[in-house]
């Protein structure tokens, strides 16, 4: 309850120890309830005194407070104070589920963190192998050996093979064996004729 304490002594100025304090339990009880009962006998209780007493200070009492026992600057700082209430439980509801989602949130990025340094790495260059490799003991089927370029009688791995006698490297414009020797045997033919004719001319 807060209490104006310039507004509070000036008011109280001329009450003795007795009254200022049934004054102040007074206010107290209006604070906590809102109002204050009607009957002296419940008054009394709440100033803690007897009936005869409070009896002789009620005039006292009733300078302070309004009809019906009220009294208007308490009950408008109550009603700030109820305002001010609200507000900062609105506010605090608000920042714990601020709070909450903001712990969810993490959880889940940590979660994620987690997962992606306990996957394998991956050099970005590399190519997996999707050739299916061949089981042990077994041999290679007749379409994988077309696929891949091999003839029937041909070993794994090897390519065509070549006759006995000739180069793997062939010129396209380079003679074969048989027109070599063909041109060879004409020119032997052609010399053996002019010397023959030379011979019957007596050169």
């Amino acid at each position: 309850m807060p209490i104006a304490i310039g507004d509070t002594l000036s008011e109280t100025g001329d009450l003795s120890a007795e009254e200022f304090g049934a004054y102040i339990l007074l206010l107290m009880r209006l604070w906590e309830s809102g109002a204050l009962p009607q009957e002296d006998a419940r008054l009394s209780r709440i100033a803690r005194l007897s009936t005869e007493r409070w009896q002789e200070i009620q005039p006292s009492m009733c300078k302070l407070f309004e009809d019906g026992w009220r009294h208007p600057r308490l009950e408008q700082e109550r009603v700030r104070s109820e305002e001010l209430y609200r507000l900062r439980s609105e506010a605090g509801k608000k920042g714990a589920l601020v709070k909450a989602k903001n712990k969810s949130q993490g959880n889940a990025q940590h979660e994620q963190r987690h997962q992606r340094g306990q996957q394998p790495r991956q050099d970005p260059g590399f190519q997996p192998d999707t050739k299916p490799s061949p089981q042990p003991g077994t041999k290679p089927s007749h379409q994988q050996n077309h696929a891949e370029g091999h003839k029937p009688g041909m070993r794994q791995g090897e390519g065509p093979r070549k006759k006995p006698g000739t180069s793997n490297y062939s010129h396209p414009d380079s003679t074969t064996q048989e027109e070599t020797l063909f041109s060879r045997s004409g020119t032997r033919d052609e010399a053996r004729a002019q010397n023959a004719y030379a011979k019957s001319k007596g050169v």
